[in-house]
């Protein structure tokens, strides 16, 4: 196993024919820096599969998960955990995170090809 920062990684260039991130994004504080660092490393036609909670578009479905997700899902994972503090953290991530638009963007700065589309009613977004 190799630790190493999300902005500086640990590997040659061109060293991968693809990376997998998952709900990764909300952690760096530079996700331009990230992208860039992600594209250095794979190779020329290599692949990314990125996966993020998002806010979903349709209003109704908006508030609804808005209230599942600010309001109970601390609550179980809490509980299960024994680190509430850990679960209040996720919600209050997603409110300043960009929404797939502006990641797709950001994705397209760093030379990345194919971007992220809504999942699940739009709570997610991936490749």
């Amino acid at each position: 196993m190799v630790a190493g920062d999300a902005l500086a990684l640990p590997f040659p260039d061109a060293g991968f024919d693809g990376i997998v991130t998952a709900f990764a994004l909300r952690n760096v504080t530079d996700i331009p820096a990230a992208f860039a660092e992600m594209a250095r490393v794979t190779r020329i036609g290599g692949r990314l599969a990125c996966l993020e909670i998002t806010r979903p578009q349709i209003p109704i479905f908006r508030r609804l998960f808005g209230w599942y997700f600010y309001r109970l899902v601390p609550n179980p994972g809490g509980i299960v955990s024994g680190k509430r503090s850990a679960y209040a953290y996720l919600p209050h991530s997603l409110t300043a995170f960009p929404g797939p638009p502006e990641i797709a963007e950001i994705m397209r700065a760093a030379g990345w090809s194919r971007y992220l589309s809504p999942l699940t009613l739009g709570t997610v977004a991936g490749p």
